[in-house]
């Protein structure tokens, strides 16, 4: 029973959340965070499953690699493995992206910043995130970077929105930055 077998691979994934990740941590990020986001297995009620696929992600900090990170699983299917001769898993990376950090005294964040207290009249603290965007491929990319946007609800959720007078400040405070980093 395949699914089943998956409950080892989960208890693994929390062991290495608790053991390792959980005493890890960033200033601005905190720790990085490990979760199973979909399982799938089975093809009808009267079968045993003969497979069983379970996606995880994993939201990193800096100094931790991808390499490392498939190794430590790595270690847990064949620790499974050498327990249960049955088992069978594999690791299949789908998608890696590393995690960047841009320094708060860098010319762009000083003009955003300067045009957040410009258009909104708030200070705004320097903060981190744990989710993932393409400013990572810019920054790399040579190209600096400073993450802005309008607030809103339902984030990550099936229906996830900005309110219109969010959108309109936000867009003053980019095209005010532009204006100001440009010239």
């Amino acid at each position: 029973d395949a699914i089943l077998k998956m409950r080892k691979v989960l208890e693994g994934v929390e062991n290495l959340q608790q053991r390792v990740f959980s005493k890890m941590s960033h200033a601005l990020l905190g720790t990085p965070t490990l979760h199973a986001s979909t399982i799938e297995g089975g093809r009808g009620l009267s079968t045993y499953p003969d497979i069983c696929k379970l996606q995880l992600e994993i939201r990193t900090i800096p100094g931790i690699s991808g390499s490392e990170l498939i190794q430590q699983f790595n270690e847990i299917l064949t620790n499974i493995s050498m327990e249960d001769r049955e088992f069978k898993g594999e690791l299949t990376l789908m998608f890696e992206r590393g995690p960047f950090e841009i320094a708060s005294d860098t010319k762009i964040v000083q003009t955003l910043r300067s045009s957040i207290s410009k258009f909104l009249g708030m200070e705004t603290p320097y903060i981190g995130m744990s989710g993932w965007l393409d400013s990572e491929i810019i920054y790399k990319a040579g190209m600096p970077v400073a993450i802005f946007g309008p607030g809103g609800a339902g984030e990550h959720a099936a229906i996830e929105y900005a309110e219109v007078d969010q959108l309109s400040a936000a867009t003053k405070v980019l095209a005010g930055s532009i204006e100001d980093f440009c010239g």
